[in-house]
């Protein structure tokens, strides 16, 4: 039987110029799912619920069977989050990634941070200003899945990726839910058909 790793139900938030209204769907384990839409569809609303950065006005969330904030706080360590754009000071180099992000996830795994950076080509000297878009991606996603989570919230990880940079990611994520027990929630504005058919081949 397949376990749902996330399920979002009647998901409902309003603003004063803005509203998102029923999103409803369900994540099951050993899964890549597309998040995709315009501008201003209420992509980021949605993954800042699920986050628990924003408070729904209705409707239910379930990340890992959790289904109160309470609960996810606890299991928050099991979740990789990459984000848009940058998210790390420029004049870091990839070690401190590991220095200074590492003591905040209980299942922190230096080793295992250290040979994705290899995996990933990921260079340890340069600082952070002047790697490669696709490089800074590569560097969110090794420091995502350093502490072993079981499902992977990626906002806009393709943005500004060249070809190589993306079969590459594309390896990744394959790689991580080969096992059928680990999930990926991909959000994009924009749907790229040969990126998706690689994906899912």
């Amino acid at each position: 039987m397949t376990t749902d790793l996330l399920t979002v139900t009647n998901l409902t938030k309003r603003y004063a110029d803005y509203q998102l209204a029923n999103v409803s769907f369900s994540l099951p384990a050993g899964y890549i799912m597309g998040f995709i839409g315009p501008n201003g569809a209420g992509k980021t609303t949605t993954i800042k619920a699920i986050l628990d950065m924003i408070k729904p006005d209705s409707g239910n969330i379930s990340v890992l069977g959790q289904t109160t904030p309470q609960a996810r706080e606890a299991i928050r360590d099991q979740l990789g989050i990459v984000l848009d754009g940058a998210v790390y000071p420029d004049s870091w180099p990839a070690e401190a990634v590991n220095r200074y992000v590492g003591p905040f996830f209980p299942n922190w795994d230096t080793a295992y941070f250290q040979q994705l950076l290899r995996d990933f080509d990921i260079p340890t000297k340069p600082k952070y200003h002047d790697l490669s878009m696709g490089t800074k991606i590569k560097l969110q996603l090794a420091a995502a899945l350093a502490h072993h989570p079981k499902l992977l919230i990626l906002d806009e990880p393709t943005s500004g990726l060249d070809p190589i940079a993306r079969d590459e990611l594309i390896a990744i994520l394959q790689d991580f839910i080969r096992d059928e027990q680990h999930s990926v929630l991909m959000v994009d504005c924009k749907f790229n058909p040969n990126f998706w058919t690689n994906l899912s081949a």
